[in-house]
């Protein structure tokens, strides 16, 4: 009696733990009772069945929407740095119609700072049409959307998908780990990094196998991405882990080799940080196994403070907490520095659409007011200022480079007694125009590149941007940093005014298309009103103009690129 007595003692034993155990993993998911399922809305994925709901577009298309879907087990506790583990299989129905909560970030605004979000956040969202358009297999292109915000902040919940959805596209977004979260590096196999691209990865994985499922089609998966999200979009064509889990790519104002493409002291970085909260060690697997029991809010705050004592040194290191080169391990996401990748052209062999706006740092014109008396070193050594390193060390070559820099941008030949319109040019060419224009150019020998330019101003975004409190300045002449995002995406289910609408049509259409054929104009189209051909010669290079209308033009800025380019092959290695 006695051992059955143990026995039965200890089955309810193990069915406790065990059921305690899928509880503790089920946590954050909400199941739904049997009385409120709709199975006319439901789909079976690889690791269960989701319950959507019905939706309708500003424009009245209705939609199905799945949100809050795991594609990657939390991220928490034992998991913290490590890469995304597969989410287990779940009974019942899983109740996928509220977005998730945002990982964490770090939302630096003008003179103000935020820290929302959660470390549970591996949550990704699937929109498809209703009355869909079928092709001939019955599925529909897809696009999968990469958030932008130097990876330290951005959620999928800020971008209503309806615009693409009324031209009859299925839609995914997703979240991924930001900041130390995402990005914290020791150069070795106790914290390699680039958790966050790697979370991307994973939801691309969980798209290519399930996306069938919700009616798009797992041959035609164009991934996009605004900023970091462009960055982001370019090292997934470059990691040999993502290649084949998509067929056309969108990069929008950003690339691998800006200031927040790469970090380039991340050991450093992150022994820094390790250092604020009284970890002190050079023993990097200490390092990470005491991180991992940090309180998720004191490792925020001093990532916050390590971001910014940093930011004294982003032209020359690059931006904390963003993708780094890995060691070669076998979970490596890539191995050596992206511009060396993209120089041998070893990537995806899929179409690109790059480009940029004719204004960028404009984001940051109010920001430039408050620093500029804080720009006098690189009246000193303005040689500092470029993402590199300089050939020679000595101070005759730093201040040649500075005289030449100095001279082109600024009339009073001073950074620190310059116009602000003077540092918005310059900070737009440093960052943006020049890293992009030179990624187009190392790719077009290798794949189709379509490049294009926005200069078509919204006024009404950049007072979106400014409420926002962003350090925009609306009298900003040209397009800043995020204002042309509307054109696809709606803000926070903001409206897009009438005045935008005519280019608006034709960006979308463009969208369309590439999705669909790999080619934004594969023909004619009369609503487009041009033929928008890819790079073919990188001495005469084509790109679309999109101002009050669209076309095509060539050798965008020209005279910037020739100065810049003589000037890093004569200076910058």
């Amino acid at each position: 009696m006695s051992i059955n007595f143990i026995d039965a003692s200890m089955k309810v034993a193990s069915t406790t733990i065990i059921f305690l155990i899928v509880l503790l993993e089920c946590e954050s998911l909400t199941f739904l009772k049997k009385n409120d399922q709709n199975k006319t809305l439901q789909v079976s994925t690889k690791t269960g069945i989701v319950q959507g709901r019905e939706r309708r577009t500003t424009k009245q298309t209705q939609f199905f929407s799945y949100e809050g879907i795991p594609f990657a087990q939390p991220p928490i506790n034992n998991l913290r740095f490590r890469s995304p583990q597969p989410v287990k299989p779940w009974r019942g129905v899983l109740n996928a119609t509220d977005l998730s909560e945002g990982c964490i970030e770090i939302r630096i605004r003008f003179i103000e700072i935020y820290t929302p979000g959660s470390e549970d956040c591996l949550y990704l969202n699937v929109y498809t049409p209703k009355n869909r358009k079928i092709s001939k297999d019955g599925l529909l292109p897809v696009i999968v959307w990469i958030y932008g915000g130097g990876f330290i902040e951005g959620l999928a919940a800020l971008y209503g998908p309806y615009n693409l959805l009324d031209k009859n596209l299925v839609v995914v977004t997703f979240n991924y780990r930001l900041g130390a979260f995402g990005f914290l590096s020791t150069e070795d196999e106790a914290s390699p990094g680039n958790y966050g691209l790697k979370d991307q990865n994973a939801a691309l994985r969980w798209i290519n196998a399930n996306i069938k499922q919700f009616g798009g089609d797992p041959t035609k998966v164009t991934i996009s991405g605004h900023s970091a999200g462009a960055s982001s979009v370019l090292h997934h064509m470059i990691a040999p882990k993502s290649r084949g889990l998509f067929s056309r790519a969108i990069a929008w104002s950003g690339d691998t080799t800006s200031v927040w493409g790469e970090q380039k002291q991340a050991k450093s970085t992150a022994l820094d940080l390790a250092a604020s909260l009284g970890i002190n060690t050079d023993n990097t697997t200490e390092v990470i196994e005491r991180l991992r029991m940090v309180d998720a809010k004191q490792l925020t705050s001093a990532q916050m403070m390590t971001v910014l004592v940093y930011s004294t040194t982003i032209f020359s290191s690059g931006v904390s907490f963003c993708p780094s080169v890995e060691p070669d391990i076998p979970e490596a996401f890539y191995t050596e520095p992206s511009y060396e990748t993209l120089k041998k052209g070893d990537i995806a062999k899929v179409p690109l659409m790059i480009g940029t706006a004719s204004m960028e740092a404009g984001l940051f014109a109010k920001l430039f007011y408050l620093i500029k008396p804080l720009l006098v070193y690189l009246d000193i050594s303005p040689s500092s200022v470029p993402n590199g390193k300089i050939k020679k060390s000595s101070f005759q070559e730093n201040r040649r480079i500075g005289k030449r820099l100095l001279e082109k941008y600024f009339a009073s030949k001073s950074i620190s007694g310059s116009a602000n319109h003077e540092l918005i040019t310059f900070f737009t060419h440093l960052i943006f125009l020049i890293p992009i224009t030179r990624t187009a150019r190392l790719l077009s020998p290798h794949i189709p590149v379509y490049f294009f330019v926005n200069d078509h101003q919204e006024k009404y975004a950049k007072l979106f941007l400014e409420a926002s409190k962003f350090p925009i300045d609306p009298k900003t002449n040209g397009v800043t940093h995020g204002e042309d995002v509307p054109l696809i995406w709606i803000y926070s289910h903001l409206g897009t005014p009438p005045q935008s609408l005519f280019i608006q049509k034709k960006f979308l259409q463009l969208w369309k298309n590439f999705a669909t054929t790999g080619n934004p104009t594969p023909t004619f189209d009369p609503a487009i009103g041009t033929i928008w051909p890819p790079i073919t010669d990188n001495n005469n290079i084509s790109y679309l103009a999109i101002k009050d209308d669209v076309k095509v033009e060539y050798n965008y800025k020209k005279d910037i690129i020739d100065f810049w380019d003589e000037t890093l092959n004569e200076f910058i290695k």
